[in-house]
């Protein structure tokens, strides 16, 4: 799959030859485009109280609460920035509308915007925190027109994203490809799919220190207390079809059928138990 990803890239890179490239993510505002605060999130900026995996003290995503364009989703592996344009934070009155409303509340995932049918691409690369670094490629391919869109995304980094927060030292290395195609037959029907793949290999574990009693532990120094051999590989998968159709002037119908796999092959557990107070 990432060699057909890898092709297709290949194949944007020649188109942009032929045409003026727009940046995409250049003009992501999400203080403009938000219209509550509980959370949104557009590209590499974020606004708002919540985010996907906390709202107030729970994860939407680990509680199953999760919706692609709307429709209801049942995430077993998280969804790459390949194929995600924005998410946003459903909380109570927001809420009404969708199927399946929680105390938690939703988050509702939107898919890559096509474009006007202009061939587009964005690279950003990063660096940090620590070692953290990497390159991502986005764009857009029109394979008829206006008529038949490919947004694909090809990304390499190495994150320090960690189970709290980053920390020196402690990396894994993430490889994510993703397309999220659209057909517009008409102004009534459109028709998108979803394919987006996830692989992390080398991840350093993180570990944990239990203390013998109700005491802190002794000072510890902020740097990378792991075990070298540690490493943990798994990998994701999320598949899907939508349709959206104005079947008349007062029905409409919106419909997806959804794929989604976490494969973890390989994991450990670093636990340092019965820690004395100094």
């Amino acid at each position: 799959m990432a060699r057909r990803f890898l092709i297709a890239i290949a194949a944007l890179a020649v188109a942009l030859h032929v045409a003026q490239a727009r940046a995409q993510h250049a003009t992501d505002n999400p203080v403009a485009s938000a219209d509550d605060a509980f959370g949104l999130t557009l590209g590499l900026e974020s606004v708002g109280m919540y985010n996907p995996s906390g709202v107030r003290g729970f994860s939407p995503e680990a509680a199953g609460n999760v919706r692609i364009d709307g429709l209801y989703f049942d995430q077993q592996g998280g969804l790459s920035n390949r194929v995600i344009e924005s998410s946003i934070i459903r909380v109570g009155l927001t809420e009404i509308g969708y199927a399946f409303p929680a105390p938690t509340g939703i988050v509702d995932y939107e898919l890559r915007h096509p474009g006007d049918g202009t061939p587009s691409a964005t690279i950003i690369a990063n660096y940090g925190p620590y070692d953290a670094r990497g390159i991502s490629v986005d764009g857009t391919l029109p394979l008829a027109g206006k008529e038949l869109l490919l947004p694909i995304g090809l990304s390499a980094e190495v994150s320090t994203q960690g189970p709290f927060e980053s920390y020196p030292g402690y990396t894994s290395t993430v490889t994510s490809a993703g397309a999220t195609p659209q057909w517009s037959p008409n102004e009534k029907v459109t028709v998108r799919g979803l394919f987006d793949w996830q692989g992390t290999r080398d991840a350093t574990t993180f570990p944990l220190f239990f203390t013998a009693g109700d005491f802190l532990p002794p000072p510890m120094s902020r740097g990378y207390l792991g075990q070298n051999w540690a490493k943990g590989r798994s990998s994701t998968e999320n598949l899907g079809g939508l349709v959206a159709a104005q079947l008349s002037r007062n029905w409409s119908l919106n419909a997806g059928v959804f794929h989604s796999m976490a494969d973890n092959p390989v994991s450990f557990a670093d636990l340092y138990t019965d820690i004395q107070p100094n």
